[in-house]
């Protein structure tokens, strides 16, 4: 988990950048984002355990001594 949150997800932001997927990818990723607004209670869970995990995962990173 520790090398995927440090060497995967900012190796694949930089690659998409780099590429221009992530400039092409904005407006459709703003019009999912309205979308999950009106499904309100599903997403509210989704989004609970998201900000659990990256709270858990900042924790394990601190308990390490990496940050």
């Amino acid at each position: 988990m520790l090398l995927f949150a440090l060497v995967v997800l900012p190796a694949t932001w930089y690659y998409s950048k780099k590429n221009g997927w992530f400039a092409e990818s904005k407006r459709s990723f703003i019009s999912d984002v309205e979308k999950t607004v009106k499904q309100k209670t599903k997403n509210d869970i989704v989004a609970g355990v998201v900000v659990l995990a990256m709270l858990l995962s900042i924790i394990i990173l601190i308990e390490m001594g990496i940050i």
